[in-house]
């Protein structure tokens, strides 16, 4: 569970969504219920395809949790096991450092 004492600005970065979008190139879904989204829903065929994406020694780094942590929306690189967990991303752009690429969505 992340606990919000420990994402401070010293960790993290603010940017919008959109701009995560661009930065990182994330897919967009092209099928299914939340086609033509950016989302991933933690549960069902959707987290089967990001645990293929998880195992896999490449694709493991292009995939981003999405975190409802008291209201504020948190993007972290890496796939993570949380109960404020509300969604996964996969962006063409890879990630670097699993501690240090933390954004908080404005």
């Amino acid at each position: 569970m992340v606990n919000m004492k420990t994402v401070t600005k010293a960790n993290y970065q603010e940017i919008t969504f959109i701009n995560f979008i661009k930065k990182y190139k994330v897919y967009k879904r092209r099928r299914g219920e939340l086609g033509g989204t950016y989302l991933f829903a933690p549960s069902g065929e959707d987290r089967m395809w990001i645990l293929d994406h998880v195992k896999h020694p490449f694709k493991q780094f292009t995939v981003w949790t999405i975190l409802d942590v008291d209201g504020q929306k948190i993007i972290k690189a890496g796939y993570h096991i949380d109960r404020s967990r509300v969604a996964h991303i996969l962006s063409k752009k890879k990630w670097n450092d699993k501690q240090s690429e933390i954004y908080l969505l404005k």
